[in-house]
């Protein structure tokens, strides 16, 4: 009897899950088929090139508007300390700034490091971020 009414119940509810709707894809209120986002840096999909500077004076770490430009451009602005990894000595830091500047001549132009040089002193001034 437990067993008849088991099979009764598991063949009534076979008809029920087996009616699927039918899904139908399309624009909605809040997506849509044709995507158009603006990328906000031309250089967001390659590799960011790292130049290392000695002195943290430089480098304008909390600064979102020097932040924001380096992003745009595809290059980050940072400080190792001599020992810190992967930079152990002198040397690899000069290797891995001369590799950075001659990609970022060839990606960006002759004059970027200038360029990202005036950035910094504008966004500093702007900021009023005379300590960093």
């Amino acid at each position: 009897m437990r067993y008849a009414i088991l099979v009764v119940f598991i063949l009534s509810a076979v008809p029920v899950f087996s009616q699927e709707e039918k899904l139908i894809f399309g624009d909605t209120e809040k997506t849509s088929m044709d995507p158009d986002y603006n990328s906000k840096g031309k250089y967001k999909g390659k590799k960011t090139l790292i130049l290392i500077r000695k002195k943290s004076r430089k480098i304008l770490d909390g600064n979102k508007c020097f932040k924001e430009y380096q992003q745009s451009i595809g290059v980050r602005v940072t400080n190792l300390q001599k020992g810190e990894p992967p930079y152990y000595n002198g040397m690899s830091k000069w290797i891995n700034n001369m590799g950075t500047r001659i990609k970022g001549t060839i990606r960006l132009g002759p004059f970027w490091v200038m360029r990202l040089n005036k950035r910094m002193r504008l966004c500093r001034d702007n900021l009023h971020d005379f300590l960093g």
